[in-house]
């Protein structure tokens, strides 16, 4: 079930990079603010994706260290893009991207 939802993540964090691509962003200040919000949320699915092959080697100590890794990477992030600027007034991606992290942050707290 776990596997899952990192597969269905990672799934989701390529469809966002596709459409951003797709969707006739050519300026290179779009696309440098695109890059640097899917940074962030790439850093926070490497640490999932962690975590969920730590489950497979079943020591609850590796796990419970990937988990915190994971919870701190997803503090920083929200940290991260809570002060990064808008893109000339829009906050539109910022927001989603900061509604995602909160979603990661209440998994992290809630669901492992």
């Amino acid at each position: 079930m776990k596997k899952l939802h990192v597969t269905l993540w990672v799934g989701l964090l390529v469809l966002s990079f596709t459409l951003m691509v797709t969707s006739g962003c050519t300026s290179d200040g779009a696309i440098n603010y695109n890059d640097k919000l899917i940074g962030y949320q790439a850093n926070v699915v490497k640490k999932m994706i962690t975590l969920s092959k730590s489950l497979e080697g079943r020591d609850p100590v590796a796990m419970k260290r990937k988990l915190s890794d994971l919870g701190e990477e997803v503090d920083r992030s929200i940290a991260a893009v809570t002060a990064m600027p808008d893109f000339k007034g829009n906050t539109d991606f910022r927001d989603a991207l900061l509604d995602l992290l909160d979603f990661y942050k209440e998994l992290v707290e809630n669901e492992y």
